[in-house]
Order: structure tokens, then sequence, then C-alpha cells
């Protein structure tokens, strides 16, 4: 898994070298700074790892810049570095957005909402998702594989704006978004 196509193990390694997630080699517990664990569930990192083996999954260094439902797909328009866009289309997208009013500065999540795949949380601060990160619609109803995390959905599960809590929380759904995907196929 890595940001960088020529460099597909960098990602992995980043993340064992800051401690987010385990090395598998290791007996030693997890790192822990502040009473906060670095480190990701040997469990959820042995799915996706298995996904990036299987070329189920991919992580790349680009922008969302725009992101439209086709033929009940998610398509979305990613900016790469150097400023080149493409189109891809894919089966599910997982959204993480900074700290600060994303209804109000956020282009993507605005236009989420004006399209009616997401809809404001009850005070107006991010996005209405479940326990899953599932968004919901307009009408209610629950997105199987389009997710969010971070500040966008501090209603829901309050302040969440470090890379552990984050990292705890992806961990934790990260079982259910794969089932997900795997009953669409």
């Amino acid at each position: 898994m890595s940001f960088f196509g020529d460099d597909p193990e960098h990602l992995t390694r980043w993340l064992f070298a800051h401690g987010v997630l385990p090395d598998p080699a290791s007996t030693d517990p997890p790192a822990v700074l502040g009473g906060a664990c670095f480190r990701a569930a040997p469990q959820p990192h042995d799915l996706l790892e298995a996904e990036r083996r299987e070329s189920r999954l991919a992580v790349e260094r680009a922008g969302l810049v725009g992101l439209d439902a086709e033929d009940g797909r998610l398509v979305a328009t990613l900016r790469r570095p150097g400023g080149t866009t493409e189109r891809r289309a894919s089966d599910a997208v997982v959204l993480c957005t900074g700290p600060g009013n994303a209804l109000d500065t956020d282009p993507l999540v605005g236009d989420l909402v004006t399209a009616g795949l997401a809809r404001p949380d009850a005070v107006g601060l991010g996005l209405a998702v479940d326990a899953e990160s599932r968004l919901r619609d307009r009408q209610g109803g629950l997105h199987a594989t389009f997710r969010a995390f971070g500040p966008v959905t501090r209603v829901s599960f309050g302040e969440m704006t470090g890379e552990p809590d984050i990292v705890k929380h992806v961990a934790r759904i990260a079982p259910g978004m794969i089932e997900a995907l795997r009953r669409r196929k």
C-alpha cells in the first residue's frame, strides 16, 4: 500500500516505523503515547494487507475534487501531483476531511449534501453517519460502501482530529467495509 506508485511498500514501512501498525515479527507491546495507542489492531491490518496483495485495494496520492454517482458506482475526479486530473470509478470511497465546519468550507462535502448523497448531522457541523461511519443520504438511508472519517463525523463520534483516533476508528470498522465490498461483487 503506497502513495508512491514506484514504491508500493512505502506506506506500510512508514506505518511500521511510526508505530501505527504493529510489526508482525515483533513481540513488543504497542507503542503508547499519552494513553493513545498508535497501532492498528492486527486483524484489520491483516485484512487490508490481504486486499492490497490481491490488488483489490490501492492507496494513491491524489486530491479528490469531485464525486459523482454513475450506473450504481461512485466516480471520483482526482487531481494528481502536478495538476493532472483523471476520473476513476470505484465501489467505495473513504472520506476523511480536516477540522472546521466542513459543510461551509469543503466544496466536496457541500456537493455531497446538495446532490442528496449525504445529509448534515444533527447540529450542522459535518455529515450524518451511523455507527459504522456509513453516510446517511438525504432521506436517511445508508450507503453500504461510502464512509466518512475524522472531524466531519465529530457529532457522531466526538472530536477525532488526531491520527491515533482516526486510525483506531478505521481499524474498528475496516472488516465491515471489506465485507460490504465483497457482498457487492
